[in-house]
């Protein structure tokens, strides 16, 4: 059975003065954000350092702990996906993707770090859940309005022929 769903992926919600839980998932220090709309966040700070983490997103949250509901799709064990983004970049290639894969424990069992906008992974046999970060590698500005997570069945009907 072949499950297809292009679910987009936003960057989140701004809740009140607070901010809500953005605080702890994007870095916002220094950073000018307009937030216009749900699938639509300009984002700008060019004294981020490479490496830095700008915004986090998970499959997995403790809901009695903070009431949020994951943010990303579950994924199948050994399945290959294409994760595909809808977002310009200053300059280009001033961010990075990386999936970090965890086992029931929270211990890490494995991750990707990947340059392009839109690549394919697959989702290891121990992972229980994962979380997609983008990562500084010296960008200036994002408008960020999605990205989705689907399968890539290219190389999977092949091999069940």
């Amino acid at each position: 059975m072949m499950i297809k769903r292009n679910k987009e992926i936003y960057w989140g919600e701004f809740k009140g003065a607070s901010l809500g839980d953005t605080r702890q998932n994007t870095f916002l220090f220094g950073s000018i954000v307009l937030y216009y709309s749900r699938d639509h966040v300009y984002l700008e700070n060019d004294m981020v350092n490479s490496g830095t983490m700008i915004h986090e997103w998970t499959s997995s949250f403790n809901f009695q702990g903070n009431r949020l509901t994951p943010t990303l799709p579950l994924l199948k064990r050994g399945y290959r996906y294409r994760l595909s983004s809808r977002m310009t970049v200053q300059p280009q290639n001033g961010l990075y993707f990386r999936l970090i894969f965890m086992d029931r424990y929270d211990k890490q069992v494995g991750q990707v770090i990947e340059k392009d906008l839109d690549f394919t992974f697959t989702y290891p046999e121990e992972a229980y859940h994962y979380r997609v970060q983008l990562l500084s590698a010296g960008f200036q500005a994002v408008d960020f309005h999605s990205f989705s997570i689907e399968e890539d069945d290219s190389e999977q009907d092949v091999e069940q022929e």
